[in-house]
């Protein structure tokens, strides 16, 4: 079975950092082997540097869990784990297909909200956005617009001046992270639930909300795409209808509760997956 590799705490190397606490306890309770690499060499000197070397011949399967980074980091983060005896479950290539939602929109279109995608560097029409969506949002490949004080939607009393100050202030908040291209999204004020599903190898694995859920139809629907480890978010409206509002790489889709669930099920699946 392959082993958890997690990033260190900032103040220890030898120390989980704290918001994947709970992840990490859940993984080891669930019978994983846990790595950690050394957070803040490896986020600010591109240097990757592991608390238990590989001595072994063969090299070691390893999931990780952690923060969001450029493909071009993850690439050479896998080429770093290689040199040391490990080796990513998840390729680059396949972590590359899910790093922008905007990117894959086109293979889940019929079942998502509807978005309008264009360059961060370019001025938009913002009544032209206000035309095709009403209220809206805009979302980048991050998730860390509420940071910045971003406001959470758009409507028909924003302005040009005002929307291009917020789009400037993101632009240069979100610089090293960014793919360069932003999207807007239809907002809705009627979505009652969402609901994650993690999916490993072409199966639903396990979702975050047991109380509601998606059409089984619709979960199996998306569950092979070109990356073995994935999550797709669905929302329900008041009307009872679900859309898919967000899909990414599940090794950055993080777990806030019950994370024994997903270990547990990750265990599993990686026993009868072998």
């Amino acid at each position: 079975m392959f082993k958890i590799l997690f990033p260190s705490s900032l103040m220890d190397s030898n120390e989980v950092d704290l918001a994947l606490k709970n992840e990490y306890n859940a993984a080891i309770r669930a019978g994983f082997d846990v790595l950690l690499f050394d957070q803040e060499q490896w986020y600010m000197y591109q240097v990757l540097k592991m608390n238990i070397t590989n001595i072994g011949e063969e090299p070691i399967k390893v999931l990780f869990r952690g923060f969001r980074m450029q493909p071009s980091a993850y690439r050479e983060f896998s080429v770093q784990l290689k040199y040391l005896g490990y080796h990513l479950l998840i390729e680059p290539n396949e972590y590359e297909y899910m790093y922008a939602f905007q990117k894959i929109y086109s293979t889940l279109r019929e079942d998502c909200v509807p978005i309008i995608r264009f360059p961060m560097d370019t001025l938009i029409d913002v009544e032209f956005i206000k035309h095709k969506l009403g209220k809206f949002m805009i979302k980048d490949n991050t998730i860390c617009v509420k940071e910045c004080g971003f406001p959470a939607f758009f409507d028909q009393s924003t302005t040009q001046e005002e929307f291009d100050s917020w789009i400037t202030r993101l632009s240069k908040y979100h610089k090293d992270m960014s793919t360069g291209e932003l999207y807007a999204e239809k907002y809705y004020d009627d979505i009652q639930n969402v609901c994650r599903v993690f999916y490993y190898k072409n199966m639903p694995l396990c979702m975050t909300n047991d109380s509601v859920q998606p059409p089984v139809e619709l979960i199996h629907k998306y569950e092979v795409l070109n990356n073995p480890f994935f999550t797709i978010d669905f929302a329900q409206f008041e009307n009872g209808t679900w859309k898919i509002i967000d899909c990414k790489d599940a090794q950055i889709s993080l777990v806030s509760n019950e994370p024994e669930k997903l270990y547990y099920s990750l265990s599993n699946g990686a026993v009868t997956n072998k």
